[in-house]
């Protein structure tokens, strides 16, 4: 059965979205263009000065993982 809810939209709500969503295009490029840029160089910034290096732990993530067959009950 289905249970219909009350709309939790309105004008107010209408009006801050749009308010947060409102970027130049350049802004949204460079925000899209990040996580690949992220995930190729493997390290990303952390403020001016702290670098996040994450390259080896993916690695070893991918070398560490285990299949599981879809027929396996346990």
């Amino acid at each position: 059965m289905i249970k219909m809810l009350p709309c939790l939209d309105s004008d107010e709500m209408a009006v801050a979205c749009r308010k947060d969503l409102d970027v130049s295009r350049g802004v949204a490029a460079e925000l899209g263009c990040s996580p690949v840029t992220v995930a190729e160089g493997g390290q990303y910034f952390y403020g001016a000065d702290r670098k996040v290096e994450w390259a080896r732990l993916v690695h070893e993530a991918r070398k560490a993982k285990v299949s599981i067959p879809p027929d396996d009950g346990d």
